[in-house]
């Protein structure tokens, strides 16, 4: 079973080196991507020759549910285009998570597609620590939960010489105990409109980034089951109950 790993300021991402029959990332936790007979990671990504294409987005993106790496959306991309696609997805991503990671890896391409969206409405919409400008993300009680059981001055005492902490005390004392503010409001015109404005601002910054890197952008809304106006398939059915009980998001 994949898990996430913890990672800085994106908070997590896939297990990294995962292998399995149906699903394989490499040394970053980005799923490998189809091109022709060979697989790619996101250093054969970077070398290869020609346009380059990045497939951004959460579970959707990644291929959650797919059962072969070459059945993913980018790997099938790959088999009608003469752009080399990339599967940029992180699982339970949101449109900050996204824009983070692109940003830490500033990858050279010629086009970028954001399937995205969803986790933004389900994280920020049900959150308990909803707080702008930052929003709110998959997971977030556990990070919360793990950030309780150690306060920052224990933290600091753990891991700084004594020297140190003394000079971090005098000074920012006052600040160490500052926790995480759960949210002002739970009406939800109130809270979508909130987050209506972190999409906003992502895709400002995506913007910026477009203008400045000189690639394409195109952004679909990744659809709920719902929105499709269609019955799931078995298989489907399967997965949508796995979710339900562990309550996850994608």
């Amino acid at each position: 079973c994949m898990v996430f790993e913890w990672m800085a300021y994106v908070m997590y991402t896939n297990s990294r080196g995962f292998r399995s029959e149906v699903c394989n990332t490499d040394e970053h936790g980005f799923r490998y991507t189809w091109h022709g007979e060979s697989h790619l990671s996101y250093e054969d990504f970077q070398a290869s020759n020609g346009p380059k294409g990045l497939f951004c987005g959460a579970s959707a993106a990644f291929g959650v549910g797919t059962t072969d790496d070459k059945l993913t959306i980018p790997s099938l991309m790959n088999d009608r285009s003469d752009t080399t696609w990339f599967n940029f997805g992180v699982r339970a991503s949101n449109s900050t998570q996204e824009l983070l990671l692109f940003q830490f890896y500033l990858p050279n391409v010629e086009k970028v597609v954001l399937y995205s969206g969803v986790n933004n409405l389900v994280a920020h919409l049900g959150s308990a620590y909803f707080s702008p400008p930052f929003g709110a993300f998959c997971e977030e009680s556990l990070f919360y939960l793990m950030s309780s059981r150690m306060t920052t001055r224990e933290a600091i005492r753990q891991a700084m010489p004594r020297q140190l902490r003394g000079w971090i005390r005098d000074r920012f004392g006052s600040l160490l105990n500052l926790g995480p503010q759960r949210v002002s409001t739970t009406d939800f015109e109130a809270r979508y409109t909130e987050l209506l404005k972190i999409v906003d601002r992502d895709m400002e910054v995506w913007r910026i980034l477009r203008d400045g890197k000189q690639f394409s952008l195109c952004y679909m809304l990744q659809p709920l089951m719902p929105w499709t106006h269609r019955s799931p398939s078995p298989e489907e059915q399967e997965l949508f109950e796995i979710l339900d009980e562990l309550g996850g998001a994608g």
